[in-house]
């Protein structure tokens, strides 16, 4: 299950309690990978290009004009504080959001699904406390009710994104994603 390599990193083996929705359990265990890199990411697109002008013009006019140039070096100094400019004006004019590495919500999953889930893991609960066969009728039931709940939303939610795709560049890069997808296979 692990390569030679992660076998030091990997601790607190365990067979989790939870639910996993087939006929076994979820196999747990922590892998100690040291502090997560958080990824800074800017969205070209939600620039606000009025203050990176306002900006930019503000600095350019700040600037001293240079009185007496001596060296390469005043000139290098001068030349990198006029580079910054457009970069710096971007990070004003475009923040960034910082994301976790690792975590992408779902767009399908929902709060109709959250209530569903947790009122099953609630039956299955019962059920472990009692080992009643009536109790486990009912945690099949509403366990069968959520599979058929999330396999709805993530049909609709495909259905939603097809539907979305207006222009022939667009379909043609998901047809390629798709046909070089290992797992449909």
């Amino acid at each position: 299950m692990v390569s030679v390599n992660l076998l030091d990193r990997i601790t607190y083996w365990r067979v989790e309690d939870e639910e996993s929705y087939s006929d076994h359990r979820y196999i747990g265990f922590d892998v100690n990978l040291g502090k997560p890199n958080l990824v800074r990411i800017q969205n070209k697109r939600q620039t606000d290009w009025v203050k990176y002008a306002d900006f930019v013009k503000n600095k350019l006019e700040s600037l001293e004009s240079p009185k007496e140039i001596h060296s390469f070096l005043d000139i290098e100094i001068k030349a990198t504080g006029i580079a910054d400019i457009p970069r710096m004006a971007f990070n004003e004019a475009c923040p960034g959001k910082t994301l976790k590495p690792g975590f992408k919500p779902v767009k399908w999953w929902s709060a109709e699904l959250s209530a569903i889930r947790r009122e099953s893991r609630r039956l299955y609960r019962v059920y472990a406390f009692s080992r009643a066969p009536e109790d486990w009728c009912h945690y099949k039931i509403s366990r069968n009710l959520f599979k058929k709940a999330s396999r709805k939303a993530k049909k609709d939610s495909w259905k939603r994104f097809c539907e979305s795709i207006k222009d022939i560049p667009e379909a043609a890069r998901v047809a390629k994603i798709l046909k070089n997808d290992k797992s449909s296979n």
